[in-house]
């Protein structure tokens, strides 16, 4: 998905701020604060000794923000019960990461993560033991078929993206408007404070029920309505044949 040029300096700016805290600290003085500002093109004053603390605080925060999702899968991977068979995890480029790649294979899971390779980034945290066998190819023809749905629900089914920012605008849960959903679970919105309401399968059931009703309906209305016309055409033609018959007689008197 590209970005506007703004937006990607932003996230750029983030992920070295991140990615500062390893070993060896690269933002400890205020020669490295006044770098990553010239570096980024941030305009203003410029920083002082008061600016290097609160900036070196909110990296622990950026960090969560950037990999809340990483984390999470690699949590819920923790939950799986063990099985014989070795499970494998397909996913985007967003998690090709050595940290996410080393924490499915420490649960078990192969990660058939997508390759992040490009210009400035030659290197991928997934290696040949995954992408030489025939499975990862089939993994990410599968992957795309979950975006396809969410896809076509924001296309077609009605969803909608959420307009607000911010934990407390988001936190509401309400039942999902997207039409022909099988599925059974909870649906976030924009409404703060909201009740909790879940879709279950049988508000599904219920709804596939009067789709087919209506539809039976429709069948039978047009039946009647062929019947209703077929009958017409007979009453039509037979009366048609008993005038030219009415005819021809008077004639041959």
């Amino acid at each position: 998905m590209p970005f506007t040029h703004d937006t990607a300096e932003a996230i750029d700016a983030a992920a070295w701020l991140v990615n500062s805290r390893q070993d060896p600290d690269t933002l400890t003085t205020l020669d490295d604060v006044i770098g990553f500002f010239d570096q980024f093109g941030y305009s203003g004053s410029r920083p002082t000794a008061s600016d290097v603390a609160p900036l070196r605080e909110v990296r622990p925060r950026l960090r969560r923000l950037l990999t809340a999702e990483r984390d999470a899968a690699v949590a819920m991977l923790r939950t799986l019960p063990p099985r014989q068979r070795r499970r494998t995890l397909g996913a985007d480029k967003g998690y090709d990461s050595a940290a996410f790649v080393a924490g499915t294979r420490a649960c078990g899971v192969t990660p058939h993560v997508a390759q992040n390779i490009h210009a400035r980034k030659s290197t991928s945290a997934i290696d040949n033991r995954a992408t030489r066998h025939a499975g990862y190819a089939m993994s990410q023809v599968k992957r795309k078929l979950v975006e396809e749905a969410f896809g076509w629900g924001k296309t077609i089914g009605g969803l909608r993206k959420l307009h607000q920012r911010g934990t407390p605008e988001c936190d509401g849960c309400s039942p999902s408007r997207m039409r022909r959903t099988t599925s059974c679970g909870y649906a976030r919105s924009c409404a703060s404070g909201s009740r909790y309401e879940r879709v279950c399968g049988r508000e599904t059931r219920a709804s596939a029920r009067a789709t087919r009703g209506r539809r039976r309906a429709a069948r039978d209305a047009d039946a009647i309505i062929t019947a209703a016309f077929n009958h017409c055409q007979s009453i039509f033609v037979r009366a048609v044949a008993v005038s030219l018959s009415f005819r021809g007689f008077s004639s041959l008197c």
